[in-house]
């Protein structure tokens, strides 16, 4: 309690920087300061980006459009027909800058599946997305299941046949066991 008074008469003391000039309290012009600090870091980090992806979902852009962004300054890559902005990322990248320069304006999707990357970092990409690629640009991945030709009716027919797969290999089995067995006997 001894403490907490001193400290309550010297926040509550008014303060002016010259006489002429309104005075105010240490505490109010503490709190101020605070308050306009805390504000402009939420406004700075809450600041919608040009890169937001509910703004940019619908961006459509050409392969020429992304090439343009090729350098350490403005670095671009396309991963799976999706354009994303990867600038402030070049230097926090686990495998290094070099590695999304090599290829910056061009599409890094064959490399970026070979890697395996985490869930992390599928998910982390969605912060970066520009837009994604015009329809008549769209490529096919060797990846993606869509595009070779695998859907859902053919992996249901191919797991009801199994069970039959399985009795024919056990009847195939169990003939070519009693051959030898006859065989041997005889």
């Amino acid at each position: 309690m001894s403490l907490y008074r001193p400290i309550v008469s010297l926040l509550s003391r008014s303060i002016s920087p010259h006489p002429s000039l309104p005075s105010v309290s240490f505490s109010s012009a503490l709190l101020f300061t605070s308050f306009r600090h805390f504000s402009s870091e939420f406004q700075r980090h809450t600041e919608a980006s040009p890169y937001d992806p509910k703004m940019t979902a619908s961006r459509r852009l050409t392969r020429a459009e992304v090439a343009e962004h090729n350098n350490s300054s403005d670095a671009w890559i396309i991963i799976g027909n999706k354009v994303y902005d990867v600038t402030k990322f070049l230097d926090e990248h686990p495998g290094g800058m070099e590695v999304l320069m090599e290829k910056a304006g061009e599409d890094r999707t064959e490399a970026f599946e070979d890697i395996g990357h985490s869930t992390d970092a599928r998910q982390m990409k969605e912060d970066f997305l520009v837009g994604e690629l015009v329809e008549s640009e769209h490529w096919k991945y060797s990846y993606d299941k869509r595009e070779t030709g695998t859907d859902k009716t053919t992996d249901q027919t191919e797991k009801r046949n199994s069970p039959m797969e399985m009795l024919v290999y056990a009847l195939l089995f169990a003939v070519i066991v009693a051959i030898i067995y006859y065989l041997l006997l005889a």
